[in-house]
């Protein structure tokens, strides 16, 4: 179930990540957004850490509950999903500079998504934290993405990872920290 869950999981994540031209099939999707990571998460200058604080430094109170790397044209931005209350909003930081870019209240979202989120600010681990531990996992990698999830019962964070030559999907237990599973891929 837990690798079932990551894989998916990846799967869904990286689509989430980057603005790609049409493709065929989710394989040739997932394909394109790794292309994008691999030739442009080297760029950036910030971290997907440094772009969390920033986001709740801009929104005070505020917890991440969702965050990815974009690229579109030239511009590479991480996209932090924050809840402040039950206020959802997405907060644009350029991978660069770290300067946020937008505001904008979170949009589209289904009710299910919504409730995974919201539980999220209330785990004992935060997304902050899932994201120190995936770095612990893999040490010389750069965390790229982060999102909350249920596996089954429990309510995890799945934390994406690039490291020089592989990607990897680190599953951490969002109230105890537990890592319940590691998956790489090229």
């Amino acid at each position: 179930m837990k690798l079932n869950l990551l894989a998916g999981a990846w799967l869904i994540g990286t689509c989430m990540i980057a603005t790609c031209a049409y493709a065929a099939t989710p394989e040739e999707d997932e394909a394109k957004v790794r292309a994008s990571v691999k030739a442009n998460l080297g760029k950036a200058t910030v971290t997907l850490l440094d772009a969390m604080k920033a986001a709740t430094t801009k929104i005070p109170g505020s917890h991440p509950v969702e965050s990815g790397f974009e690229v579109d044209k030239d511009q590479l931005f991480f996209y932090i999903e924050v809840i402040s209350g039950i206020k959802h909003q997405d907060v644009v930081i350029d991978a660069k500079s770290g300067k946020v870019l937008s505001v904008d209240d979170t949009e589209d979202e289904d009710a299910e998504e919504k409730k995974i989120e919201e539980a999220a600010t209330k785990a004992k681990i935060t997304m902050k934290q899932a994201v120190e531990i995936a770095q612990k996992q893999v040490p010389r990698g750069k965390p790229f993405e982060a999102i909350a999830d249920m596996d089954g019962p429990t309510l995890v964070y799945l934390v994406s990872v690039l490291t020089s030559d592989k990607f990897v999907a680190v599953l951490i237990d969002a109230n105890s920290g537990k890592v319940l599973g590691v998956e790489e891929s090229k």
